[in-house]
Parts: structure tokens; C-alpha cells; sequence
């Protein structure tokens, strides 16, 4: 599942997208990340499960700025009593731009949902997506930087990867 959470800094609101089993995951998995991204005096304001059914990403260059659209896509399947029956999904999309999202997300409904359709595509207020990878490589990079205070000063995450 897919969780929206909206986190105040004394700078402004964010909102992040966060994969997570329960509320109260989504959640713990916000309070780490803030932790580790140093932003202490943060506030976690709300926490909503979403409707999108799954994440995809573009092409995406890590030093420009990208976006994440939600794509809402149609397709036939055919039901347990042999009946073709229409099942729309949203997805989210990460890409530089609404082009390359719309380019990516085409590719993945011919390779993946055979015979879907584009019915809806937006651009979200989402600043960032942490899926379980994501999420692991953070709480890893916490782990080296809490054994470099503690005196371990030649100790890289890359010994961990």
C-alpha cells in the first residue's frame, strides 16, 4: 500500500508517499525518515492511504528536478464467472516531466496491462517516494552516521551495499 503523508517544517509543508503495510508503519517509517533527513523539527500532520495500486519511475536525472503524476489507467480483464469486466487502477508516476511520465507509463501498460488506457494523468503535490528499498538505504545511512559519532570514522555505506 501506498501512504500520503503531510509533514510541517518550520519552513513549509511537504508532502511525502511512503509503501508500508498499516498506518502506524507509514507513520513510523515518516518519523525515521525526518530523523535522518535532519529535519527535527518536523510534524507529521496527517497520514492517508491512497488509491494508487502501484509506483513506476521514468527516466529521472538525480541532480534535476522531477515530478510525480498520478496516472489513472482502464483495462479489460475477465472475472471469475468468464465475464469481461472493466478494472481501473491509479498509478503513481515519477518523471522530469509530464512527457517522459506519460511516455513511461504508456510503455508500462503495453508491456504489463494489456490493452489499458490512459484515462486521467495529473501532476501531485508528492515531493518525494519511499518505497521498502528507499527506506532501507535511509535507515542504513543512519546506522553508518550514528557508528561514525560514536568513533568509527572509516566506516562507509558502501561497505553495506
Amino acid at each position: 500500500m501506498i501512504f500520503q503523508i503531510k509533514i510541517t517544517t518550520q519552513d513549509a509543508a511537504i508532502l511525502i508517499a511512503v509503501e508500508a503495510l498499516s498506518y502506524k508503519e507509514a507513520e513510523t517509517k515518516a518519523e525515521k525518515i525526518m530523523t535522518v533527513l535532519g529535519n527535527e523539527f518536523s510534524l507529521i500532520e496527517t497520514v492517508v492511504k491512497t488509491t494508487f495500486k502501484e509506483f513506476i519511475s521514468g527516466i529521472v536525472d538525480k541532480n534535476a528536478e522531477s515530478t510525480y503524476y498520478k496516472a489513472k489507467v482502464a483495462y479489460m480483464t475477465v472475472s471469475d464467472n468468464g465475464k469481461e469486466k472493466s478494472v481501473k487502477n491509479q498509478i503513481l508516476v515519477h518523471a522530469h516531466d509530464a512527457r517522459n511520465a506519460h511516455d513511461t507509463l504508456e510503455e508500462h501498460a503495453e508491456e504489463y496491462l494489456d490493452g489499458a488506457r490512459v484515462y486521467g494523468f495529473e501532476e501531485t503535490d508528492i515531493h518525494e517516494y519511499y518505497d521498502h528499498e528507499q527506506y532501507l538505504r535511509l535507515d542504513l545511512q543512519s546506522m553508518v552516521a550514528g557508528l561514525k559519532e560514536a568513533g568509527l570514522e572509516s566506516v562507509s555505506i558502501n561497505q553495506f551495499v
